[in-house]
């Protein structure tokens, strides 16, 4: 089995949802779209991991590459291939089905909470994290839920946090696949520190550091509940298929 994981910078990679992969028999084809890398066939994914990134969606002049991945994430997904789309990849999910992505009244960063809508409580893949959870959040752009998605999530300054789309595609705002060693290294990057101070205020690579290592082990708890949920999701779709072509 294949996952395809797209990423946008080299420091915003699976994280924790790596061993999950590796443990399930996924075999990961790591593609960075940012240096060029091509997209594989979508009718060879079984799996796409479409990660977080600087840019927003919609700036298609500065990072010409993103036109070619929404076209290929229509592929993948029409084709009921399974895709899980992480902030940027949340974003890009909707944006590729219609809907809109736009900066949001401020940012959100730093371990904030989330809470689930009523579909959102009933779903198999976050319905298990609770009715509220807390989660790392790095975004300035907000999304639509695109027509015939099913929002799962909102938080009091963002309203759309995750949704669904068809039976096997998600996207979600937050972040919970960051490990500490990803943290450090956003921290480390001037356009990330920028950011933060801007953000967060002065010291805020260290704020935001300082926050997640006191909500660390619960947000690695929520990742593995969260993703082997929809691993499980994916192996579930895999057997009713192959009953259903048998």
């Amino acid at each position: 089995m294949e996952a395809v994981v797209l990423q946008h910078v080299w420091c915003e990679t699976p994280g924790y949802f790596e061993d999950l992969l590796t443990q399930r028999g996924y075999h990961m084809n790591v593609v960075e779209l940012d240096d060029g890398e091509p997209l594989p066939d979508p009718g060879e994914v079984d799996l796409a991991l479409v990660l977080g990134g600087p840019m927003s969606v919609n700036d298609e002049a500065t990072s010409p590459f993103l036109v070619a991945e929404k076209e290929w994430i229509v592929d993948v997904v029409n084709a009921g291939r399974s895709y899980f789309g992480v902030c940027l990849g949340a974003q890009l999910l909707s944006a590729s089905f219609g809907g809109a992505v736009t900066t949001g009244q401020r940012p959100e960063v730093g371990v904030m909470p989330v809470m689930l809508t009523d579909a959102g409580r009933l779903d198999p893949v976050l319905g298990e994290l609770g009715a509220t959870f807390d989660v790392l959040q790095w975004h300035g752009d907000t999304f639509e839920v695109p027509e015939g998605g099913t929002l799962l999530a909102g938080s009091p300054a963002f309203a759309h946090q995750a949704f669904s789309y068809g039976s096997a595609a998600y996207g979600v705002q937050f972040h919970l696949e960051v490990t500490r060693g990803m943290v450090e290294s956003w921290a480390m990057i001037p356009e990330y520190a920028d950011y933060l101070e801007v953000t967060l205020g002065p010291g805020g690579s260290a704020i935001l550091l300082d926050d997640f290592d006191r909500h660390s082990h619960a947000l690695q708890r929520r990742a593995e509940l969260m993703f082997s949920r929809f691993l499980d999701r994916v192996a579930l779709k895999r057997v009713e298929s192959a009953e259903w072509s048998s």
